[in-house]
């Protein structure tokens, strides 16, 4: 739930910002407000591929990101190109959660500290309290506003879906340690019958 909830956000954030009639309009602090929540994205991005080898959707403006890095104005030109229908992450959830059901008229609210809607200068300090463990309460309630509460959350939905996967680990464990110690069985009486043999023989080495 954690990195989707970063990667709607920064993508409400520069859905907000092209949306403005001039760049002028943008907050003085934009693009150091919008790069702290993209690091904290790539490095949600890092844990999820790397502990769970699972690749989660992303908001159009990442691979500029990834290309820009900190060059503000190459970063701007980049966003400014890419076309307000490629910005469709909150839409794509219904693929992913079938149980996706929007309470609202406007898709891009309910987030903490939207520093994009009043150009925050005191965001990094606001950001603290997001980032980190911190941020797993905050979006849990942000899909609970969103999900029907007869529906299980994602949260639910992803326990379950690791419970399943831990029970059939367990499966195929157990029926590889009853594959070995029955091999081991097998082989402990084969030397048992070449030690008899052997000792007909008067041999004790295995050539």
């Amino acid at each position: 739930m954690a990195i989707i909830y970063w990667g709607l956000r920064v993508e409400c954030a520069v859905v907000h910002l092209l949306g403005l009639p001039r760049v002028s309009d943008w907050p003085t602090q934009w693009f150091y407000n919008v790069l702290l929540d993209l690091k904290e994205l790539d490095h949600l991005i890092l844990v999820t591929v790397s502990q769970h080898s699972f690749t989660p959707m992303l908001p159009a403006c990442f691979h500029a990101y990834l290309r820009c890095q900190e060059d503000k104005d190459r970063f701007q030109e980049e966003i400014r190109n890419i076309p307000l229908g490629a910005f469709h992450m909150i839409d794509s959830l219904v693929h992913y959660i079938p149980d996706w059901t929007q309470r609202t008229p406007n898709k891009y609210t309910g987030f903490v500290f939207p520093w994009w809607l009043h150009g925050s200068s005191n965001y990094p300090v606001d950001f603290q309290k997001l980032r980190g463990g911190r941020v797993f309460p905050i979006a849990a309630e942000y899909f609970q506003y969103k999900w029907p509460t007869a529906n299980p959350s994602i949260g639910d939905k992803v326990d379950t879906w690791i419970q399943g996967q831990v029970q059939n680990q367990m499966k195929y464990l157990r029926e590889i340690q009853e594959d070995v110690e029955a091999n081991g069985r097998k082989v402990n009486h084969l030397f048992s019958q070449w030690a008899a043999l052997s000792g007909l023989l008067g041999r004790g080495d295995i050539d």
